[in-house]
């Protein structure tokens, strides 16, 4: 099993996991469990009572589908939206409900498993136990959804990527055509699921693929991922418009505007190698925090910053060790208010991200160093298994200025196996 999402609502945990088929009897409250696909699981935390620990409130397979592109959401109210890469094999997909987008997806047999895949989009109420709406999303050939978000009047953002060329987009969209072998899409439902308010590709003439997305009070979307395109768009005034490396893939960044019709800004982060962002979060000024991994020994770093010397960046058989990194964009996409390397000599891949309301930025993934920058007094100062052929978990706190780490530990077992931290929340505490 592994947690893809955890989010922090109304005094509960809501997290969501994807996992192998298994029948496992029912859920919470008795509820009927499908074959496989995307659990929302939600925790009330514990309000009273000595030694006490958080209570399930629901358990549930959300929707039939045999993928592991499976994503979640929270609504402001604790409905739970789920996207998942779904294959049906040329029958009317399950679930579906009348009145919205598109309620069959009705591809021929092939691609994976013998099917290809769509994006099966859907709408739980706060109580896990009704689907409101479900819709599919795709053309005609695959789609994968990599994140999925709400804003606070209930539109719903999924993004992902795709190799159809038919993938249904609306007039006056940032992009209507599919440039490269696999293009990145944006899509904007309406609350009910029945209208697309925009969709559009997004990408040049090569492989760009979205990893992170998050969606302000206003309607922006900020979206981020890797391209490998040499012309994808960049925007007057940006960070950095061109990659440093025509080679190697590069991070970028972008804000589309409400109406998906035009960039608030668009911009290529990187250095000459690999670059690719993995999580994405926005604080109430607008600045993006980004995190993922880079081979890149000239990956931007700014003065001040706990580490700006990538300990793996060199050239070994067959390609380059990553290393993780964490930055700060300015609210116009022109300039790092801080961005630092973030591993040891092993390989370091950070997964998520959370910010706190002081603007401090969490980090969690997985590092195979034995040399991880851990701090004084913190949980897990080595690495437990003492071997680089296995991973631990990591948990990083780097504080508003992005000069210091507040802590940084490992978090993992003796298991002689690979541990992951996955996805990570913070509260109000910290």
């Amino acid at each position: 099993m592994r947690v893809l999402l955890l989010a922090l609502v109304a005094g509960a945990v809501v997290a969501s996991a994807g996992f192998a088929a298994s029948d496992g009897g029912a859920g919470a409250g008795g509820r009927a469990r499908e074959a496989s696909g995307s659990r929302p699981v939600r925790f009330e935390t514990t309000r009273s009572g000595a030694g006490a620990g958080p209570a399930l409130v629901y358990s549930t397979f959300a929707l039939s589908a045999s993928s592991d592109e499976q994503r979640m959401a929270i609504g402001k109210d604790g409905s739970t939206y789920v996207a998942v890469g779904a294959g049906n094999g040329g029958l009317c997909g399950e679930p579906r409900t009348e009145g919205t987008f598109d309620t069959c997806a009705g591809q021929p047999p092939g691609g994976i498993n013998g099917r290809l895949s769509d994006v099966l989009v859907a709408k739980y109420d706060p109580s896990g136990s009704k689907l409101v709406w479900a819709t599919w999303l795709g053309g005609s050939s695959n789609e994968y959804p990599v994140g999925i978000g709400v804003d606070p009047a209930g539109n719903v953002y999924v993004v992902g990527f795709t190799r159809s060329k038919n993938f249904p987009t609306t007039a006056g969209a940032l992009d209507r055509r599919k440039d490269g072998p696999t293009d990145a899409f944006i899509t904007k439902f309406d609350p009910t699921g029945s209208t697309l308010l925009y969709s559009t590709f997004l990408g040049g003439t090569n492989d760009d693929v979205i990893h992170g997305l998050a969606v302000d009070h206003a309607g922006n979307l900020y979206i981020a991922g890797f391209t490998a395109s040499t012309d994808f768009p960049t925007t007057p005034g940006a960070l950095a418009r061109r990659r440093l490396d025509k080679h190697y893939a590069d991070a970028f960044v972008a804000k589309l505007d409400p109406s998906g019709s035009r960039f608030l800004y668009s911009t290529l982060l990187g250095g000459n190698a690999y670059d690719d962002v993995a999580a994405l979060e926005i604080d109430r000024a607008g600045n993006a925090y980004l995190t993922g991994e880079t081979e890149s020994t000239n990956f931007p770093t700014t003065r001040g910053a706990p580490q700006r010397r990538c300990a793996t960046c060199l050239p070994r058989k067959g390609g380059y060790d990553p290393d993780g990194f964490l930055a700060k964009l300015d609210p116009s996409g022109s300039r790092l208010r801080y961005a630092t390397f973030l591993g040891g000599h092993g390989v370091d891949n950070p997964q998520d991200l959370a910010v706190d309301r002081a603007g401090n930025a969490y980090v969690a993934g997985s590092t195979s160093s034995l040399d991880f920058p851990t701090t004084r007094g913190s949980f897990g100062t080595s690495k437990n298994d003492g071997e680089v052929a296995w991973s631990d978990g990591f948990v990083a706190k780097l504080n508003p200025a992005g000069t210091r780490f507040a802590y940084a530990t490992y978090l993992g077992s003796r298991c002689g196996c690979q541990e992951l931290a996955t996805a990570i929340a913070v509260d109000r505490a910290g």
